[in-house]
C-alpha cells in the first residue's frame, strides 16, 4: 500500500509516458521493448490507463498529452495511422517496421538541466518530457536551455551544466509542440495551413502553388535562421519545398484523409511563417504599405460571418453568392458531393447568384480603385486589378466601357486643366518652380570644334612631355 501510494504522485504535465510507465513497472527488456514515437512510449498505454483506476489519464489523453504519437501520425498514410495508435494502446507487434518508418526511431532521451531539477525538487521524480524527444529539438521551449543526453545511471542531484540555446532554436521547439497538438486532428489542421500559404501569395485560387517562389524564399529562410548542417537541410533540399507544395496542392482541392508529410517540414514551415508576420509588422510600422490581395473570381467569398446553417440551409449559401468550396465548408459535406448538388438541381440558380455576387463585389472593387486614383488611365488601373478588369470587360462589358469612358474625361479634363495653367504661367512670364533647366543640345559645329580643341589638347600635353624628358637628359650630362 505505501508503494501505491508513492507510485500514485502527480506528475508533470508534459512527462512523457514512457518515462511515466518506467517509474511505474520498470524498465522493460530491449527485445520487448517497443519503443515508439520517438521514444515517447514503451509499456503499452492501456497498461498506463489502468494503473491507479486512471489517475493519470485515459488511452485517449496519454496519446495526446503525454506522447509524440500526434507527431508521428502526420507523416503516415491513413491504414499505419490506425496501427501506430493500435501498437502505442495494446503493444501488438503487428506492422512494427512500418508504423515506425518515415524517420521517428528512438533516439537517445534528452533533458533540460532546469526541468529535470524542477522535477526532482516537487515531486523527487528524475522524470523526462515528450517535448525534448521530437526530432531535431535541440533546446527547452520552457526555459531556453540546450538539451543534454540522460545519463544511463541517473544519480539524483547530479546534472549537466545548463547552456542557453539560440533563439532560432528556442522557436523550432516551441512550434514542434504546437505541431504536435494539431497531429491528432491533421484533417480539420490542414485548412489553416492552407489559409496561411494563401494569404502569404503562395498559392492561388485555383489550387496552384508557386513553387519557385517559395523554394526561394524558404531556402532564404533556412540559411539565414539554421547554423546547424542538419537544420538547414530541411530548408535547402531540394525535394523540401516540393514536399511541402504537393502537400498544400493536395490540401487546397480537398483531399484531407490521404494526406502525409514528414512533420519536422511543418516546424520549419510554422517558423517561416513567423518570420514573415514579423516583417510584415515592421513594414507596416516604418509606414510602407503592406501587400494587398488582388481580386480573385475563385476566391471572393461573400461575407457571411459566423453563420452555420447545416445542410438544410444550402439554398441560403447558394442565394448569397457562395462557392462549391465554401458550401462544403460550411454545410460539412465534401467537395464533389457540394459540386453535384449545385450542378444538378438548382444549377441556373446558383450559376445566376454567383455571377450576380461577383458582378456587385467587382464594381465595387473597380470603383474604390478609381477612387484612389482618379486620374489614372485604364492601363494603371489593369496593372493593379489584371483579373478585376479582365472579368469585368468579359463579364460586365457595358459598365465596363461606361467606366473607360468616365477615365478618359476625367483625364482629359486634368490635362485642359494642366495646359491651361502652363498658359497662365507663360503669359505671366513667371517661370514654374519644378521646372528644370535643360541643357541645350549642342550643334554639329559645336560638336568638331569640340572634338579639334581635344586633338589639340593632347599635342600640346605630348610636347610637354617631350621637352620635359630632353631637360631632364641635359641636366644629368651638365652635372
Amino acid at each position: 500500500m505505501p508503494s501505491d501510494l508513492l507510485a500514485l504522485t502527480p506528475r508533470l504535465p508534459w512527462e512523457s509516458a514512457a518515462s511515466l510507465a518506467d517509474s511505474l513497472f520498470g524498465e522493460r527488456p530491449s527485445r520487448q521493448r517497443a519503443w515508439m514515437a520517438c521514444g515517447t512510449v514503451s509499456w503499452p498505454l492501456q497498461a498506463v490507463a489502468a494503473y491507479g483506476n486512471g489517475y493519470y489519464g485515459d488511452v485517449q489523453t496519454l496519446l495526446k498529452e503525454r506522447s509524440l504519437v500526434g507527431y508521428c501520425l502526420i507523416g503516415l498514410p491513413p491504414r499505419l495511422r490506425r496501427a501506430l495508435c493500435e501498437r502505442a494502446i495494446t503493444g501488438a507487434w503487428a506492422l512494427r517496421d512500418q508504423a515506425m518508418s518515415h524517420g521517428f526511431l528512438w533516439r537517445p532521451v534528452k533533458i533540460c538541466p532546469a526541468c529535470a531539477v524542477q522535477s526532482w525538487h516537487d515531486l523527487g521524480i528524475m522524470g523526462w518530457l515528450w517535448p525534448h524527444q521530437a526530432p531535431l529539438v535541440e533546446a527547452c521551449w520552457r526555459h531556453g536551455l540546450l538539451l543534454s543526453q540522460r545519463q544511463a545511471q541517473v544519480v539524483p542531484g547530479v546534472l549537466p551544466p545548463a547552456r542557453d540555446a539560440t533563439p532560432d532554436q528556442v522557436a523550432f521547439a516551441r512550434n514542434a509542440v504546437a505541431v504536435c497538438a494539431m497531429g491528432m486532428d491533421i484533417a480539420n489542421a490542414t485548412p489553416q495551413w492552407v489559409q496561411a500559404f494563401r494569404d502569404a501569395g503562395y498559392l492561388n485560387g485555383r489550387a496552384t502553388f508557386r513553387t519557385r517562389l517559395f523554394t526561394q524564399h524558404y531556402r532564404e529562410f533556412g540559411i539565414a535562421h539554421f547554423a546547424n548542417p542538419t537544420f538547414r537541410e530541411v530548408c535547402t533540399s531540394p525535394g523540401a519545398a516540393t514536399q511541402i507544395a504537393h502537400f498544400v496542392e493536395a490540401a487546397a482541392r480537398g483531399a484531407r484523409a490521404g494526406l502525409a508529410i514528414n512533420p519536422v517540414y511543418l516546424v520549419a514551415v510554422q517558423g517561416f511563417f513567423q518570420t514573415l508576420e514579423k516583417a510584415a509588422v515592421r513594414r507596416n510600422q516604418a509606414g510602407r504599405l503592406s501587400r494587398i490581395p488582388r481580386w480573385c473570381c475563385w476566391t471572393i467569398e461573400p461575407d457571411v460571418g459566423t453563420w452555420d446553417g447545416g445542410q438544410s440551409a444550402l439554398a441560403d449559401l447558394v442565394a448569397r453568392g457562395c462557392s462549391p468550396r465554401e458550401v462544403a465548408n460550411r454545410c460539412g459535406i465534401s467537395l464533389v458531393a457540394a459540386r453535384s448538388r449545385l450542378y444538378r438541381e438548382p444549377a441556373r440558380y446558383y450559376r445566376k447568384a454567383r455571377w450576380r455576387f461577383l458582378r456587385r463585389s467587382a464594381r465595387e472593387t473597380f470603383l474604390r480603385l478609381a477612387e484612389a486614383h482618379p486620374v489614372a488611365t485604364a492601363n494603371f488601373l489593369g496593372k493593379q486589378e489584371p483579373n478585376l478588369c479582365k472579368w469585368l470587360a468579359k463579364e460586365d462589358p457595358a459598365w465596363w466601357q461606361r467606366q473607360l469612358h468616365r477615365l478618359e474625361v476625367a483625364r482629359a479634363a486634368a490635362d485642359a486643366r494642366c495646359r491651361e495653367a502652363r498658359g497662365h504661367i507663360a503669359a505671366s512670364g513667371e517661370r514654374p518652380q519644378d521646372a528644370r533647366a535643360r541643357p541645350a543640345k549642342p550643334t554639329d559645329r559645336e560638336r568638331r570644334r569640340s572634338s579639334v580643341d581635344s586633338e589639340v589638347a593632347k599635342i600640346r600635353y605630348a610636347l610637354v612631355l617631350v621637352r620635359s624628358r630632353r631637360l631632364a637628359r641635359r641636366n644629368g650630362e651638365t652635372s
